[in-house]
């Protein structure tokens, strides 16, 4: 990350600017970017939260380890909004690390188009001044000024060339050659001056750029910061030209001339000493004016000035007078009411006033005051007791009381509800804690009294018509008469189907002689051995001997065995026919046109539909072969070589192999199970109960171990919970002494928690001894653990606060409890303080669910326990806080 910096001016509150940075595409708009170093994506803007001076500081990810598709990226820094609502924003490209001023990094981002491109300026860094030709030659031994060291630059005149020998030629030409400078590979005439010369005046003009950059320069010869510390050591200095002493000396017994010569009321002039001065008196008539001899009031009659007062007690002139001396004022008096009480015996009426009764000792006080269209009994400091006494002057018995303290109301006596004051239909016995209660559509009540140890109806006590009671296995019973105990009875339970134990072979078998029947067999044995007997009515040896002629033989003793005494089949006793269940007859034609076995179906007369009628092929046709158009023998190696399917391809040469083959992977050897080593089965409830990708409902709690939706959750932080994404945070707020404040923290799985985190965003003072503390409460209002933090907010800073280590379980809530007392509360970091957050961020909760609450004040220590239903919505979403392991 790297470190960039910046500064407000002008705002006076610049905790309160809206600031942020958001990751832009080089046009401005919004991108979205992707960082290795940064978990998720770089989506949100990154909140700032400026000092009370205006200073701020934000952490943000370098343009350059950042990948977008909108291309490269900047960062833009919104600094508040101008009058008209438009977002004052500057546009920087964030270096790869170190600590940047955002005017040092500033990006142009500007409008004119390179091809498909949008230009964008950015600063370079600053290079530092190079050396002048003259510092280089200094550098490098020369010793003189600059003056100097241009002179010797300028070399001496070189001597004239010695002639050479004779020649014949030149550049072969003959005769009188004339050469010009190109012939000889010279300069032309004049050359070497006029380079010379620009030589010359180049190292002029390069010195002179160096001499003025040297003279303008902030701190040419390094010893600028030397310079300023004597300046200042001697602007600090008592005497720095030893000449203070006769200074001093001259100056003492002399009046500067710009002492003053003030006019007072009544002068006019004045002045400096500068110059003479001549003071006068102004007269007049007005105030601060002095009156002339001769002025007329000097001599007309005053009126004189109320002097009343003087005459009163403890005036100037003060005026003892008895009451006898004034008229009416004893009768008067007689008739008030004395300061330090007594007895009205008339009515007494505040007519739109606040009647106020404070306690002698000034611990506490009550009041009646007057409000829009209500009248309020308040009362401060101390509880609020309303009760009955039996006797009229307040002696006897104090009953039916009321009691309101910080902790909640307490109701002591019976509790009676009706619709008017004088009727009863519900109530609850403050001895018995018994609630009668139910009376719709002219029913009775019923009286609620409580759930016993063990199960079934009292056995014991006296009971009353109505009552109605909870055994220990969770059955209602009802008192249906009054007594003891009572009659009582219960929901019927349904019986449980148990045919089957009655059955033969069950665990309660019935036996026929229970049910007054016969064995089973009993009659059929009889019958049987009726039907089997010989002889069962003593007359089948006649009947045997005679068989009547008239009779056909229908009085055989066995037909069947008459056919088979005869030798007759099964044929003899069908007719001759065509269907089934007869016989042919011998020229039947389906005997004589039948194909004979001896043609050898020959004699067919389709041999096609004779193939097709016994549902043949066209293998029928082929012959035995390994080749196209024959069919494999029975022994063909093809099948014999075939896998067996009884087998269940045990017979595989390789199982392995064949795996591969079909392209299975290492799935199609696990089991279907839950554990490592295993596949889920389809209706796996891990699966079946998964969220689908396209969406859908969680009746569930979830809990995100990483980053999801491109927002942090808390296990990325290494905490269990937290109120809200601590980068929310962007202000703070001192709370008041005494308060406690509660901030809810939902659990989605099971966790020991052992740290409770806090905020402190500007430290306190002057702790109360063991009056500041930082506690957990479960959602029924038990402190489940708590520590003293009386040290804790000295410095400004996150807090990590041990506790005992507490188990929390999934799908609750719990809250963060903060109370203080010292002579400066600390500050603490929040959300929202906007007018409304205490409904706004309780939208839709019961008090009894708050996230922000306040519950109870003047306290020095966290309560044991608290009532969740008496909680009041924080004016703040907040302080922050988080639990963890």
């Amino acid at each position: 990350m790297t470190t960039v910096t910046g500064k407000l001016l002008g705002y006076a509150s610049p905790q309160r600017v809206e600031m942020k940075a958001t990751l832009v595409d080089v046009t401005g708009k919004d991108a979205v970017g992707y960082a290795a170093s940064v978990p998720g994506e770089l989506v949100r803007p990154v909140p700032i939260t400026p000092g009370a001076d205006g200073a701020w500081t934000v952490d943000l990810t370098a343009n350059t380890l950042i990948t977008s598709q909108a291309g490269d990226t900047l960062w833009a820094i919104q600094e508040g909004r101008a009058k008209d609502g438009t977002p004052i924003v500057s546009y920087v490209a964030v270096p790869d690390s170190g600590t940047w001023w955002v005017g040092d990094i500033l990006a142009d981002l500007s409008s004119t188009q390179t091809g498909d491109g949008t230009v964008v300026y950015l600063p370079g860094a600053a290079g530092q001044d190079g050396a002048s030709a003259y510092e280089v030659a200094v550098a490098n031994g020369f010793t003189g000024s600059q003056a100097e060291w241009l002179a010797s630059l300028v070399g001496p005149q070189g001597a004239p060339g010695s002639g050479g020998g004779a020649v014949d030629s030149v550049n072969g030409a003959t005769g009188v050659v004339v050469l010009d400078a190109a012939d000889v590979g010279a300069d032309p005439a004049g050359a070497a001056a006029a380079a010379q010369t620009a030589a010359v005046s180049a190292a002029a003009a390069d010195a002179t750029a160096k001499v003025t950059a040297h003279t303008n320069a902030t701190d040419p010869h390094g010893d600028r910061a030397a310079a300023a510390t004597a300046l200042t050591a001697h602007a600090g200095a008592a005497d720095p030209h030893g000449d203070r002493s006769y200074t001093d000396t001259q100056t003492a017994t002399r009046v500067p001339t710009t002492r003053q010569i003030t006019a007072g009321t009544g002068l006019t002039g004045g002045g400096t000493l500068a110059a003479d001065r001549t003071l006068a008196v102004a007269y007049g008539t007005s105030a601060g004016t002095a009156a002339a001899g001769n002025d007329p009031r000097l001599a007309d009659a005053r009126t004189p000035t109320a002097h009343a007062a003087s005459h009163q007690a403890g005036g100037s002139d003060e005026l003892a007078l008895t009451q006898a001396q004034i008229t009416g004022l004893a009768a008067a008096l007689a008739g008030l009411f004395p300061k330090t009480g007594g007895t009205l015996t008339g009515d007494l009426t505040l007519d739109g006033h606040n009647l106020t009764v404070q306690r002698a000792d000034g611990t506490g006080a009550y009041r009646f005051r007057v409000t829009g269209g209500g009248l309020d009994l308040e009362v401060g400091g101390m509880d609020v007791i309303v009760s009955t006494w039996t006797g009229a002057d307040f002696t006897g018995t104090q009953a039916d009381v009321l009691r309101l303290e910080a902790a909640g109301p307490h109701l002591i006596g019976r509790t009676q509800f009706g619709t008017n004051g004088y009727d009863d239909v519900h109530d609850i016995d403050p001895t018995t804690g018994v609630a009668s209660l139910g009376a719709k559509n002219g029913s009775l009540n019923l009286r609620f009294c409580g759930r016993r140890t063990t199960t079934g109806a009292p056995t014991t006590g006296t009971w009353a018509t109505g009552d109605v009671l909870q055994d220990s296995a969770g059955t209602w019973w009802l008192c249906t008469a009054a007594g003891t105990p009572g009659t009582w009875t219960s929901p019927p339970a349904t019986p449980t189907v148990h045919a089957a134990s009655h059955a033969t072979g069950g665990s309660d078998p019935v036996s026929p002689a229970s049910i007054g029947a016969e064995p089973v067999g009993t009659a059929t044995a009889a019958v049987s051995a009726h039907t089997a007997a010989s002889d069962p009515h003593g007359d089948r040896a006649y009947a045997d001997g005679k068989l009547a002629k008239t009779a056909n033989l229908s009085d055989l003793g066995s037909v069947s065995t008459a056919r088979t005494n005869l030798g007759l089949g099964a044929a003899a006793l069908l007719a001759v026919g065509t269907t089934a269940g007869t016989v042919a007859a011998g020229d039947d034609s389906r005997i004589t046109g039948s194909a004979q076995k001896a043609s050898n179906l020959s004699d067919l007369a389709s041999a096609s539909t004779a193939r097709t009628n016994l549902g043949l092929g066209g293998a029928a046709l082929l012959g035995v072969g390994t080749g196209a158009g024959t069919v494999a023998a029975g022994d063909d190696s093809r099948i014999t070589g075939a896998a067996q399917k009884a087998s269940n391809l045990a017979d595989l040469a390789s199982a392995s192999t064949a795996r591969s083959n079909l392209g299975l992977g290492g799935a199609a050897l696990l089991g279907v199970g839950t554990a490592a080593g295993t596949v889920a089965a389809g209706d796996d409830s891990r699966i079946t109960g998964a969220l689908p990708a396209a969406g859908g409902s969680i009746s569930g709690n979830l809990q995100v171990s990483g980053n999801a939706l491109g927002q942090d959750f808390p296990a990325a932080h290494g905490v269990a919970a937290w109120c809200y994404d601590p980068a929310l945070a962007v202000n703070s707020t001192q709370l008041t002494a005494g308060t406690l404040y509660l901030v809810r923290v939902n659990i989605a799985a099971a966790v020991n928690v052992t740290k409770m985190y806090w905020w402190v965003a500007n430290t306190g003072s002057g702790a109360t001894t063991n009056g500041n503390w930082v506690g957990l409460y479960s959602s029924a209002g038990t402190l489940l653990a708590s520590t003293n933090v009386d040290a804790g907010f000295s410095s400004a800073t996150l807090k990590a606060t041990t506790i005992a280590s507490t188990a929390l379980a999934a799908g609750s809530f719990y809250w963060v409890g903060l109370l203080f007392n010292a002579s400066v509360t600390p500050t603490l970091t929040r959300g929202s303080g906007w007018t409304g957050v205490d409904a706004a961020a309780n939208l839709g909760l019961a008090a009894s669910a708050y996230r922000f609450a306040k519950n109870g004040t003047g306290l020095t220590s966290l309560p044991s326990s608290i009532t969740p239903s008496s909680n009041i919505g924080s004016d703040i979403a907040g302080p922050w806080v988080a639990v963890g392991a």
